[in-house]
Formats: C-alpha cells, structure tokens, sequence
C-alpha cells in the first residue's frame, strides 16, 4: 500500500509503457516496485510456474504440499 492506495504485482505489467506515455514518471514507478514483488516464492499470478507446479502437485506428480505450501514457511525447508 502506497499514500493509502493498494496496488497488484500485475500493475507492474503497464507500468514502462505509462512511463513512456508520460502518465506515470520514472520515479513513481520505482516507488512501486516494492508492491510489484510480493515475497520469496513464485509469483501471486497463476502463471507458468505457479500453475505448472499446482496442476504437477494436484495430479499427485510431486511430493504433496510441495507447490501449495508457502516459500518462507518453515515446513519448506524440510522439503
């Protein structure tokens, strides 16, 4: 959360091309980096590796809880 305002790590995806059209300067956008990246982990989306590892689990291809369980719980580290 930046002055009050939530954002999403998908914002991020526009965000050159509104520095470029002159709606966002290049330091507004380094402000929001911080928001663009949530954490250890893949990323919030379910995108490529987020889904792949999630559909792998769920077909039972991988060691259950290994793409579900979070990158800094401590559980991960046994696995």
């Amino acid at each position: 959360m930046i002055d009050g305002v939530k954002h999403h790590p998908v914002e991020g995806f526009g965000m050159v091309g509104q520095v470029k059209a002159g709606k966002m300067t290049a330091e507004e956008a380094e402000g929001l980096l911080p928001c663009m990246v949530c954490g250890a982990g893949s990323c919030v989306g379910l995108y490529t590796a987020n889904t792949m590892a999630v559909v792998t689990e769920v077909l039972g291809m991988s060691l259950t809880k290994c793409a579900t369980t979070l990158a800094a719980d401590p559980l991960k580290k046994q696995q």
